[in-house]
């Protein structure tokens, strides 16, 4: 199981949530941990019961590729409706899939960004109390949020949450921000690459798969970005969910 599923259940067992009307209400956190271990996900699909992600419609290829894609989602969630599907993209034309809702997200506005680096920063010093003595949350906040405000550029790249994270990494590892995106991203794949190598002479290594070398990891952090935050104005991050 992904790291990022287990925590997920995780945080889904500490608080009980109510199934909405009409809805099939998903198996309990322990069952989900039985069931992936000892089924494929194929007959998981199949018996119902699950939420599917679908991330990266717009990434599948060309328009014949990606109305084929949208095809196969369409198909997939009439012969298996028993589940929940959410499917994630960029806009592009000729998107839709028969049956799914379609909703944009709208960038973060001022106090969903300043809760946003609240809880980041609150989470990073959860993990290294030791920085409490030198800053406390609030500071690095305000501190951040200083910087944002004298700088408007800046600021509407950081109503991305990807971005204003990345942002609030630099300004928790001090090696400051930048004002172009290009070396925004120059530093993180640097603070990146730095925090393998440290990895790799601790003897710590990646976790849980076969230790990328740095050229993947660079690769794999600029695809990150180029298929969150390099869309042209106008175009938006779209949701279809059924």
């Amino acid at each position: 199981m992904a790291p990022q599923v287990a925590e997920f259940l995780r945080l889904r067992e500490e608080q009980s949530v109510e199934t909405p009307a009409g809805e099939s209400e998903l198996p309990s956190p322990s069952a989900w941990h039985a069931a992936v271990t000892a089924s494929p996900l194929s007959s998981l699909i199949r018996e119902g019961g699950c939420l599917v992600l679908l991330d990266g419609l717009d990434e599948t290829g060309d328009t014949p590729r990606r109305a084929e894609m949208q095809r196969w989602i369409a198909g997939l969630a009439q012969s298996c409706p028993q589940n929940r599907y959410l499917v994630a993209s960029r806009s592009f034309k000729d998107c839709a899939i028969p049956g799914f809702i379609e909703r944009h997200l709208s960038p973060l506005n001022s106090d969903e960004m300043k809760d946003l680096l609240g809880k980041w920063f609150g989470a990073a010093y959860r993990n290294d109390p030791s920085r409490l003595q030198q800053r406390s949350v609030s500071d690095e906040v305000g501190y951040l949020w200083g910087i944002l405000e004298r700088n408007p550029r800046l600021f509407d790249m950081c109503t991305s949450p990807l971005l204003l994270t990345s942002v609030a990494l630099l300004v928790y590892t001090g090696m400051g921000l930048p004002r172009e995106r290009a070396e925004l991203y120059n530093r993180l794949v640097y603070l990146l690459l730095e925090t393998w190598r440290i990895r790799q002479l601790s003897g710590a290594g990646c976790p849980r798969a076969r230790q990328p070398d740095r050229c993947s990891l660079a690769r794999a952090w600029a695809a990150c970005n180029v298929a969150c935050n390099s869309w042209p104005p106008g175009c938006s991050r779209t949701s279809g969910a059924r």
